[in-house]
């Protein structure tokens, strides 16, 4: 199954809490657990660009396989060190001084994603459009 595609957040699970504890403070990551942003993402062989489309704000961000990727989502900035796997990527998330990892799985009906940080694990579930 292929991550191309556009999508939206369909829900999340302990994204507050994981935003916090990257060091978003509480009442941005507050917002930014609400928001249902949407994701239009394409593929080449060795990248994925993710637009994320969240009301009148867009971010853009290439994430390249097998290399440091820095990115940036409304002022957020972190990098992914990710490699494909079967069925979507993996791999480690960095943002400051804090690190963790990340594993997407795709499926015909859009994608999870699994991040942990500083023990503290979050899930996003997006619907494929």
């Amino acid at each position: 199954m292929s991550v191309t595609g556009s999508f939206v957040l369909e829900s999340n699970e302990n994204y507050d809490a994981w935003l916090v504890a990257v060091g978003i403070p509480a009442e941005i990551a507050d917002k930014m657990s609400v928001a249902k942003p949407k994701l239009e993402v394409t593929k080449t062989a060795n990248d994925i660009t993710v637009k994320t489309i969240s009301g009148a704000k867009e971010f853009s961000n290439t994430i390249s396989f097998g290399k440091e990727s820095p990115a940036d989502v409304a002022g957020v900035k972190y990098s992914l060190l990710v490699n494909q796997t079967d069925n979507g990527y993996s791999g480690t998330i960095t943002q400051g001084s804090k690190s963790g990892n990340v594993v997407v799985v795709v499926s015909d009906a859009g994608f999870t994603q699994t991040t942990t940080v500083e023990g503290v694990t979050a899930k996003r579930i997006y619907k494929r459009l």
